[in-house]
């Protein structure tokens, strides 16, 4: 995926998602298949109440130090979805590496039990969740904010041991494999760490490379650094065959299911939405920036916003974008901002 100028005004719209989740089963790899072929899915039954993947006991059960709350998780089947609910607190000690203090959030996320691979793959969301982990928080595109270039956050090291930090709204998310949920993730086939909005899994990078599973191999991603801008899709670039994965960093395996893999490299996650992306559910108030309705904005935009509204981001969704009449009424801070004056919105001063 490149990063094109058609962006730079999409940029500011948006600045203000193991196995398939159709039993919504546990995908622990634990019972070896017997075929002659390597397979990669040697899966137990699935759990009938869609709970198997999610680490519920682990986070309902944890205690957060000092003043934040505790964390809590719930998750519960519709026939086309599995409802995540959660609170935003992290399941393991939080460590600051932002200015923005951890605050309580929460969220409600569908994720599509059923998903299926679309015709055409559609762009991800240049800021805010592309998805969540298995402990219902979210995970984030694979850049910085706007302002601050579309950087890597974890090439400029400013994630913490879990490989998350907080937003400028205080919201907990990931922007690569959050390792820190299990206690080992090195060898694992399939481990199942989240879920894209699509409904596919995002797993860990290993597949069986014999048929008892006894051998394993990781998966690489096929995004070659070039280098040459600070911004992460201009410095990284897809080239198919360079590694195992599609540009959406996801593959189907032998057993005839699509997965996205966690990589050590760009994009780390997801690099697209291979399937038809659910946007997230309930709004600004998630912390995340998606939205229905300029009511979901209240306090979602930038300080300094004149005010906050519910605008469409062409790469799928709605996101809360500061308004305006004037440049003035930009919040500063970052890259320069102009009042687009058609649309009532703010936009980098560049943008066409």
């Amino acid at each position: 995926m490149r990063f094109v100028s058609l962006s730079m005004t999409t940029a500011l719209l948006l600045a203000a998602g193991g196995q398939q989740l159709t039993s919504c089963g546990s995908d622990d790899d634990s019972t070896p298949d017997s075929s002659p072929e390597p397979s990669p899915d040697p899966s137990p039954e699935p759990s009938a109440d869609c709970t198997g993947t999610f680490l519920l006991d682990q986070v309902n059960s944890y205690e957060q130090t000092g003043s934040y709350a505790d964390p809590f998780l719930a998750v519960t089947c519709t026939d086309d979805f599995v409802v995540v609910q959660s609170n935003g607190i992290p399941n393991f000690e939080f460590q600051q590496t932002t200015p923005n203090a951890l605050q309580e959030i929460d969220s409600t996320y569908n994720i599509p039990r059923n998903p299926e691979l679309a015709a055409q793959t559609t762009e991800i969301y240049y800021t805010g969740p592309v998805g969540i982990s298995v402990t219902g928080l979210p995970i984030y595109a694979p850049n910085e904010a706007p302002q601050d270039n579309y950087g890597d956050p974890v090439l400029d090291g400013i994630l913490d041991y879990c490989n998350g930090h907080t937003d400028q709204r205080g919201a907990y998310h990931f922007h690569a494999r959050p390792e820190c949920l299990f206690e080992e993730v090195d060898g694992q086939v399939h481990l199942v760490m989240g879920y894209a909005f699509d409904g596919f899994p995002i797993v860990s990078p290993f597949e069986c490379t014999n048929s008892s599973c006894t051998q394993t191999e990781e998966l690489q991603s096929s995004y070659v650094y070039i280098g040459g801008s600070d911004n992460a899709y201009e410095a990284n670039q897809y080239q198919a065959g360079a590694g195992d994965l599609d540009a959406c960093n996801g593959k189907t395996a032998s057993d005839g299911k699509y997965r996205y893999y966690s990589t050590d490299t760009f994009p780390y996650t997801i690099g697209c939405f291979a399937g038809t992306p659910e946007a997230p559910s309930g709004g600004g108030d998630d912390g995340d920036g998606s939205c229905m309705t300029a009511s979901d904005c209240t306090n979602a935009c930038p300080e300094g916003s004149m005010g906050c509204t519910c605008a469409m981001n062409p790469q799928g969704g709605q996101m809360c974008v500061p308004t305006c009449t004037t440049d003035t009424d930009c919040p500063t801070g970052g890259d320069p901002l102009r009042c687009d004056t058609d649309i009532g919105i703010c936009v980098p001063a560049d943008a066409p």
